[in-house]
C-alpha cells in the first residue's frame, strides 16, 4: 500500500536541522510532525478510526490516479488494509513502477538461477540485479491489525514519543 506524499526541495539553511540536536529537537516537536505522527498511531492502534478510514482511502485512490495501464494497475491495487503490510509514504513509487524497463511480478518464483529468477510458471526473467521485496507480516500487529504487545495507554505512547530522548539515537 502506498501513500503519496509531497516532494519539494530544502535549502541548505532548512537543513541546517540536521547537524544541531536543538534544531532537530525543535523539528520533531512542530505542530505538523505532531500532528501527522499522531494521526499515524491512532490509525495503527484503532482500525475503525476516522484516521485509518483516511490513510486507507489515500492508499486505495493512489493508483487509479497514477498508473496509467490497468493491468499494472490491477497488480499494484493492494487486497488487504493499510498496516497490515508495510506502508510505503513516496513522492515517486507510481512514476517510478511505470518507467520503461520496469516491471512488476505478482507470480510465484520457483528458484533463483545464475541468469535471473524461474517462475513457477516455466518464464525466466534475466537480470543483473534482483529487488526482493515480500509482504511484511508485521511481528507487533494481531489479526485484526492492531498492537497485541504494546503494554500501555495511547496516551502513554503517545506522551512517551512526544519527548524522546535524543541521547538514545545516533544522529549523523
Amino acid at each position: 500500500m502506498v501513500v503519496q506524499t509531497a516532494d519539494f526541495p530544502y535549502s541548505e539553511e532548512e537543513r541546517a536541522f540536521r547537524a544541531d540536536p536543538v534544531k532537530l529537537q525543535g523539528q520533531r516537536n512542530s505542530g505538523e510532525y505532531w500532528e501527522g505522527y499522531l494521526r499515524f498511531n491512532k490509525a495503527t492502534l484503532d482500525i475503525g478510526s476516522p484516521e485509518m478510514a483516511q490513510i486507507e482511502a489515500l492508499a486505495l485512490k493512489n493508483p487509479e490516479d497514477n498508473v496509467r495501464d490497468p493491468a499494472l494497475r490491477e497488480k499494484l491495487r493492494p487486497t488487504y488494509r493499510a498496516m497490515r503490510k508495510r506502508l510505503i509514504f513516496s513522492p515517486n513509487y507510481y512514476e517510478a513502477v511505470q518507467r520503461p524497463g520496469v516491471s512488476v511480478e505478482t507470480g510465484r518464483i520457483a528458484c533463483i538461477e545464475a541468469a535471473g529468477i524461474r517462475m513457477t510458471d516455466g518464464r525466466l526473467h534475466e537480470l543483473d540485479i534482483i529487488v526482493l521485496a515480500t509482504g511484511c507480516k508485521s511481528w507487533y500487529l494481531d489479526a485484526q491489525g492492531v498492537p497485541h504487545t504494546w503494554p500501555w495507554t495511547y496516551a502513554h505512547f503517545s506522551e512517551v514519543m512526544r519527548r524522546p530522548k535524543l541521547e538514545d539515537y545516533e544522529i549523523s
